[in-house]
């Protein structure tokens, strides 16, 4: 039963800094968003944008983040579907359904959607889960594709 509990524990760990990526994401709180993440980063969303997978610095992923968010009026993210599984040596992977939905009074349609999936790897370490690995695969663009960009 121990051992169940102590399983317990680290998904529920886990999931909480999934879902803190996510909330500080959509506060725009940058500094909070950074903590989430180890020092090097595997990030890839080239399903939505081009380009290849790369290692990035936190700083670098929630600058690009700030960059392509700066003007909207609100971000929300919604995640569902979490799975959670522990691996032998304090690493874990999430995988989980997402939509993120940005907002911005415009004339040609105020919202854009996202609707994809994301793969994260998770490291623990002395100062607890830390996300080491981002993948976001996009399954649907719908909305305002130019949402913000004539601002």
């Amino acid at each position: 039963m121990e051992r169940v509990v102590e399983e317990l524990w680290h998904k529920d760990q886990v999931v909480r800094v999934v879902l803190d990526l996510f909330a500080h994401t959509d506060a725009r709180d940058w500094a909070k968003a950074k903590a989430c993440f180890t020092s090097h980063v595997h990030f890839d969303m080239s399903s939505l944008s081009g380009g290849k997978p790369a290692q990035l610095s936190p700083a670098q992923i929630t600058e690009g983040w700030d960059e392509g968010l700066r003007r909207l009026e609100a971000i929300h993210h919604q995640i569902g579907n979490l799975r959670v599984d522990l691996i032998d040596g304090g690493r874990a992977v999430v995988r989980c359904h997402g939509t993120a939905t940005h907002f911005l009074p415009d004339p040609a349609g105020d919202t854009r959607t996202f609707i994809g999936t994301y793969e994260l790897g998770l490291r623990e370490d002395a100062d607890g889960w830390r996300i080491d690995r981002f993948v976001y695969r996009s399954r649907l663009v719908k909305g305002n594709l130019d949402l913000g960009e004539s601002t």
